[in-house]
């Protein structure tokens, strides 16, 4: 870290391939944190529902936040 509170960006390829690995750990450690984890295998139709969901809503930036819309707007109408 430099006297600006930087981390200065690697300069070998390993010193890359660590500082991108810990940012990985970093973000799932977080998203574990967040939120529950599912896999699930989803047909074609779902997958394309999840993309319009995504188009349709500003706030949904991936399918994770998708299929909680999704699971939101099914809730509302039983």
């Amino acid at each position: 870290m430099n006297k600006l509170g930087v981390i200065p960006l690697a300069q070998t390829p390993k010193e890359r391939k660590d500082a991108i690995a810990k940012a990985v750990r970093a973000n799932r450690l977080a998203a574990k944190n967040k939120g529950k984890r599912v896999d699930v295998f989803v047909k074609k139709e779902t997958k394309d529902g999840l993309k319009i969901l995504k188009l349709r809503y500003s706030d949904i930036n991936n399918e994770a936040q998708a299929v909680d819309k999704a699971v939101e707007l099914a809730l509302k109408h039983l």
